[in-house]
């Protein structure tokens, strides 16, 4: 059986218990159990189906059971854990990948707690060596031996399909640990939410709500981050186990809990953007970098003048725009290094899963390895790999490409670093740096940037999901909405979401924001806008009229209003509101457009006119001005001025319905030579550009009722298209 077709059946099973179907779920495992027989497993079906069948007649007989619900989810849970079980039998053993390979290895490998217990003596170790054997090779052997062990504990628990309750009790206990390294916790917590994207497990979802509570920041933070996406990912699930969901409602009165997970969210929907990021990079930023540096050239001709070029004055603005561009994206916690080091993760330490979630830390063999001789130059280095701008792991890559770097070329990073102030100001700027990366959300830009790298880049990710391609569309989740926190928080991310025109998402988090009831003006302009984009105009207007109630004379809350009841034919209207916006913006030339072209379709041309020339003065040079005139001119029988100002506008900026509105005026005239001259000139035009002016035929004939009003006999019309597909 193909990994995809156990995939799509499990999760079948999922679908139908997330909806409480048992009898479906039931139907759908034994035909699963048929492929592969399981007797523990089939036995523990038939025990849930009779309790169900039970709990069922208990029901039809009118039996009051005040026990029912809890025994409902109780065989809900059972069911979903026989589900995981059969699943993760059927993967293990008729599909082959990196997961299933290490699986089958760990199951002859030492438990969790004595993997743990081993992990405890290395701070230990590592101090008696420093007294009694400083030598470098000793160092490397005690780290290495670590390392292993890192390796295998996180192998172990993330192929680990349901913790025992020892094993929770032994994960708890290290929590608390005096000599494991946080290193070590940090990398036990990604282990788990690795296994968990793949696997439900209890026990492991209770083990994260107790890590969500650890007091040391990068522990903390990367339990929230899992808890987020275990929200998010098992919505449905969770909710039919009453611990878990007593743990959470215990957290939901946390402000602070609140505001780490409102912070958290913003951060993973950055780590999001990181492609967006990475394009912009590559094809806006640096191209424009390298092209501004390359003019410079490398010397200059003693034979010439030494003067500089008046040009790179303006070569300096575009570079300091550019590079001013890529800092702002940095100093949000956009990822820009993505790019730069992609290309360095086939170095064989990224080989195993561990090291992609390893914190950076100062007791690893390829900390000692690349920069551990107390050179100034390596100092100078270290304080590279200290700044919170570059994510953990792309500090191993940088770790990876030292040792085979020249020594002149480390010489040379150091001197650039080491001119921009002495000793002292450079370990001041190090000690800020280590407060800096202690806080928070600089902590969580870190890690979800290493998530992310993990998701695009690890070569063997088969059977975990790849949540980066989820919406991440939180707030559909209502285990996530309980923990809103204030209309801040949430609009914080809507800003975000906003400026990178997620509109959908921004939509659900102002919904919510709404029913805190701290809806403020801009809230309502913003859900306007939305609506707007997504042209469903009713509800644009309805909360752009909200907004006007809230903040009245608000000069784009009535333009954009105004632009509604334009789309919507609603000219009356539109002009209305389009007039209150030119008398708080008098001399903006779009207001005043808009209005001519209100005036316009409810045949005031007079007063159209006046507003298309009061543009003209304002804007002598405007094709689009032009041709408005000469519009209101035909309609007004004013046609030797629309002749003038139609062959203005075809002069500056010919387009296919200029020409044809020309052919219209002088057929009207009765120059019907003339008008055929030109409508074959306007056919030609929209044939060799058909996508956006459609055939001429077509928009001949929606012309047709006007030239009919015109005086033009309707008969002519079939004449004239012939006329004009003639080749005569």
């Amino acid at each position: 059986m193909k990994k995809g077709d156990i995939n799509d059946r499990y999760h079948e099973i999922c679908s139908s218990l997330s909806e409480m179907r048992l009898i479906d779920a039931f139907k759908q495992l034994e035909n699963l159990l048929l492929l592969n027989p399981e007797w523990e497993l089939n036995s523990q079906l038939d025990q849930l189906k009779t309790s169900y069948r039970y709990m069922l007649q208990y029901l039809l007989m009118g039996t009051e059971d005040p026990g029912r619900q809890k025994l409902h989810h109780k065989i809900i849970t059972d069911t979903w854990k026989i589900a995981d079980r059969l699943s993760h039998h059927l993967l293990v053993n008729h599909t082959k990948s990196t997961y299933t390979e290490t699986f089958l290895r760990c199951q002859q490998e030492a438990s969790l707690a004595e993997l743990l217990a081993q992990l405890e003596t290395f701070q230990d170790n590592l101090d008696v060596l420093q007294i009694t054997d400083t030598r470098v090779s000793s160092l490397e052997q005690e780290m290495a031996a670590h390392e292993k062990l890192e390796e295998q504990l996180f192998d172990k628990v993330w192929t680990s399909i349901e913790w025992t309750n020892e094993e929770l009790q032994v994960a708890t206990a290290a929590l608390s640990s005096e000599t494991l390294l946080n290193a070590d916790l940090c990398l036990l917590i990604s282990a788990v939410t690795i296994s968990l994207l793949q696997c439900f497990d209890e026990r492991k979802v209770l083990f994260i709500l107790n890590v969500s509570e650890h007091t040391e920041p990068h522990v903390q933070i990367r339990a929230i981050v899992c808890l987020m996406l275990l929200l998010y990912l098992y919505d449905k699930r969770i909710p039919f186990y009453p611990e878990i969901m007593s743990r959470l409602r215990l957290k939901e009165d946390d402000k602070d809990f609140c505001k780490e997970i409102n912070m958290v969210y913003l951060q993973l929907l950055k780590a999001q953007d990181t492609q967006k990021i990475t394009k912009k990079m590559r094809e806006e930023i640096m191209p424009e970098v390298i092209k501004n540096m390359q003019k410079y050239g490398h010397g200059l001709d003693p034979y010439e003048e030494n003067d500089k070029n008046p040009d790179w004055e303006t070569m300096d603005q575009v570079l300091d725009e550019k590079i001013r561009e890529m800092n702002d994206i940095l100093m949000e916690g956009g990822d820009v290094y993505m790019s730069t080091f992609s290309m360095m993760k086939q170095f064989p330490f990224f080989r195993s899963i561990s090291h992609w979630f390893l914190p950076y830390f100062q007791q690893h063999s390829l900390v000692l390895k690349a920069i551990g001789n107390v050179s100034q130059t390596n100092e100078t280095i270290n304080i590279i790999l200290s700044s919170s701008g570059i994510c953990d792991n792309d500090k191993y890559s940088m770790l990876c490409v030292l040792p085979s770097m020249p020594e002149e070329q480390k010489q040379m990073i150091a001197n650039k670093i080491n001119a921009t102030g002495d000793q002292a100001m450079i370990q001041e700027n190090l000690q800020e740096m280590e407060k800096y990366n202690l806080r928070k959300d600089v902590i969580a830009n870190n890690y979800t940037h290493c998530l992310y790298r993990f998701f695009k880049l690890y070569p063997k990710l088969e059977d975990c999901p790849d949540i980066f391609d989820e919406s991440l569309d939180f707030y559909d989740s209502q285990l996530f909405c309980n923990f809103v926190g204030s209309a801040q928080y949430l609009r914080e991310v809507c800003n975000y979401l906003f400026k990178y025109e997620r509109y959908r998402s921004v939509l659900n988090v102002l919904t919510l924001i709404e029913s805190t009831g701290e809806t403020i003006a801009s809230d309502y302009q913003k859900m306007g806008y939305c609506y707007q984009h997504f042209c469903n105009y009713s509800s644009a207007l309805s909360y752009y009229e909200k907004a006007d109630m809230l903040q009245p004379h608000n000069s784009w809350t009535i333009r954009h209003i105004a632009t509604c009841y334009r789309l919507t034919h609603r000219f009356e209207e539109s002009l209305s509101y389009y007039q209150q916006a030119a008398t708080l913006l008098p001399e903006n030339k779009s207001i005043i457009y808009q209005t001519g072209v209100c005036l316009l379709e409810l045949s005031r041309y007079d007063e159209a006119l006046q507003k298309f020339f009061q543009l003209d003065l304002m804007e002598s040079n405007s094709p689009k001005i032009w041709r408005a005139i000469g519009w209101c001119s035909f309609m007004q029988g004013k046609y030797e001025q629309s002749i003038n100002y139609f062959k203005k506008a075809i002069n500056q900026k010919p387009l296919p319905n200029d020409t044809m509105n020309l052919g219209h005026v002088y057929l009207v005239q009765g120059q019907l030579k003339k008008a055929i001259e030109l409508y074959k000139e306007a056919s030609m035009q929209m044939k060799s550009d058909a996508k956006d002016f459609g055939s001429f035929n077509d928009v001949f004939r929606e012309d047709e009722k006007l030239l009919k009003e015109k005086g033009i006999d309707p008969q002519l019309f079939p004449l004239i298209l012939d006329l004009v597909s003639s080749e005569d």
